[in-house]
């Protein structure tokens, strides 16, 4: 007998840097994380936080059910009593993220059509990148917000030093 044919589709997605990642920048200071640092943790084969953060996301319910929800897997799977659950274990069987040899995340999908496979590999692909610009939009406007903060702060000290100063000198 034959087994039907099945094309896996790959896109693969270039991790950013970790200043540019969300909170990457952050959680590299407080972890103490210097580039030799990350290097050497690279070479023991331990993951960076953007892996950890991109791969998280894939593997999410959410964005599991997000992709079979656009796609109308339920129908493809022949899911009948519309079960995420069950929809979510034959999908995730078809799945593959993992990071190559080139410290970049690749998403595989196989399926019985090849135009489907692409999209759904494309699909996760533009889920991270609106992730990645949401959480750098959200990283921006709160570095904004503390940077206006202080330098209100610093104008009201300094005001307050000017007052003292005229006190102190009269």
């Amino acid at each position: 007998f034959l087994l039907p044919k099945q094309y896996k589709a790959t896109a693969v997605v270039m991790m950013p840097p970790e200043s540019s990642m969300g909170l990457g920048g952050l959680a590299s200071l407080v972890s103490g994380k210097s580039g030799a640092a990350s290097l050497g943790s690279k070479l023991l084969g331990l993951s960076n936080s953007s892996e950890d953060l991109l791969l998280g996301i894939l593997n999410s319910r959410s964005t599991l059910v997000n992709v079979i929800n656009k796609f109308d897997l339920m129908n493809y799977y022949e899911i009948e009593d519309k079960n995420y659950d069950k929809t979510l274990k034959v999908f995730v069987a078809d799945l593959s993220f993992g990071p190559n040899e080139f410290s970049m995340i690749e998403v595989s999908v196989i399926n019985k059509d090849p135009k489907l496979s692409a999209d759904i590999a494309n699909y996760f692909v533009a889920i991270l990148d609106s992730i990645n610009i949401k959480i750098n939009v959200e990283q921006a406007t709160n570095s904004r917000k503390f940077i206006e903060t202080r330098y209100l702060q610093n104008l009201q000290d300094l005001k307050k030093k000017r007052k003292n100063g005229r006190l102190f000198w009269s």
